[in-house]
């Protein structure tokens, strides 16, 4: 009996110690293929869920969508070179450099000041848009995922998710970003080519309004009054809305696929440490973040 026993255990793999730890190499082998298996599925899932609520996400998400989208799109006319909140940003942005000691005649110190201008300006005119309707279409396609039923979900419970979403933003905006940054961990590439992915339509969507809407106003040959760039432009509008809610689906599923793997947050009210990041895999490790 002794030496069956001690057969049956010298037959046991060496990763079967407690103390041993598979090689890298090992499991860079096994990781790699999954997290591009991943990828895809979550595209195609995405692009499913998407179809199979065309109605809803074509109808109530990109309407309310609507708004912000224009925001996003139509701060290119407002912030064209001839507009009076550019050159004075600009200007307010070049003192504070002189001030700190740049060369002003240098041309990446103009270039940097002219594209930093443009970023807060473009951040101030769509922020209250991004705090409003792009929360209430991201509520939205949250309770349609979410949703067991056939119906589509009501205002009510878009709205009963609003307000979480919208103090997130405001004040939890840190923890958001400290549970991203765990909940990604191991699928960096996925959610890369996930977000490129994304980025990339609505990068073609605004490259189209600028070439057919900001260019047709810039050089005059077309009023923005004039029903045919109305038109188009609306059309633009809609079709970057839509790819906004689409994006907003494929964040949804890839969040309930990292869900699914072994990193969580805890919060802690008492003790030393103000946030706890456990990790159960191969026997578990913590990790504490000290106040």
């Amino acid at each position: 009996m002794d030496k069956v026993e001690k057969k049956e255990t010298s037959s046991l793999p060496p990763c079967s110690s407690p103390h041993h730890f598979p090689l890298p190499s090992m499991e860079d082998e096994v990781s790699i293929p999954t997290m591009e298996k991943t990828g895809g599925k979550i595209l195609r899932e995405s692009i499913f869920t998407f179809l199979q609520n065309y109605q809803y996400f074509t109808s109530t998400a990109a309407l309310l969508a609507f708004p912000f989208s224009a925001s996003v799109l139509l701060a290119h006319l407002l912030l064209v070179p001839s507009s009076s909140l550019l050159p004075v940003m600009n200007q307010r942005l070049k003192s504070l450099f002189q001030a700190a000691g740049f060369p002003p005649s240098s041309e990446l110190f103009s270039l940097v000041s002219l594209k930093l201008s443009q970023t807060i300006s473009f951040s101030v005119l769509t922020l209250p848009f991004a705090l409003t309707f792009s929360l209430l279409m991201k509520a939205s396609v949250i309770r349609a995922l979410n949703n067991n039923h056939k119906k589509p979900p009501s205002f009510y419970s878009i709205f009963s998710i609003f307000n979480p979403l919208l103090l997130t933003y405001i004040v939890g905006g840190y923890m958001a970003i400290l549970k991203a940054c765990v909940m990604i961990r191991g699928r960096a590439s996925t959610a890369l080519s996930l977000t490129l992915a994304a980025n990339i339509a609505m990068a073609g969507v605004e490259a189209l309004f600028q070439h057919r809407i900001v260019r047709a106003y810039r050089h005059g040959g077309e009023t923005p009054g004039s029903l045919l760039i109305i038109s188009e432009g609306t059309l633009i509008i809609y079709v970057y809305s839509i790819l906004a809610v689409l994006d907003t689906i494929i964040s949804c599923i890839f969040f309930k696929s990292c869900k699914a793997t072994c990193c969580r947050i805890d919060d802690q009210e008492q003790g030393k440490c103000a946030y706890r990041i456990n990790e159960n895999e191969n026997g578990g490790s913590n990790f504490s973040f000290k106040v």
